[in-house]
């Protein structure tokens, strides 16, 4: 899996983790302490699902400078 590849699939995790929980914490260590437990777990379902989507002829791009700025 390239760079890039890896970049993607942990963004779609991050994202995938906000939209999935329920009780996202406020503070923000406490977001990154409930990311971190269910890291693994999501980034397994997002790479299963950027590879599903690429099967399928779907092609995503990870922009790192356009990241950045969302952040």
């Amino acid at each position: 899996m390239s760079e890039e590849n890896i970049e993607l699939v942990r963004a779609v995790a991050r994202v995938m983790w906000v939209l999935d929980c329920e009780d996202l914490p406020e503070d923000n260590a406490a977001r990154k302490e409930a990311f971190k437990a269910a890291k693994p777990d999501v980034t397994k379902k997002a790479r299963k699902l950027v590879r599903q989507l690429e099967r399928r002829g779907v092609s995503m791009t990870y922009d790192a400078s356009a990241a950045k700025k969302a952040s």
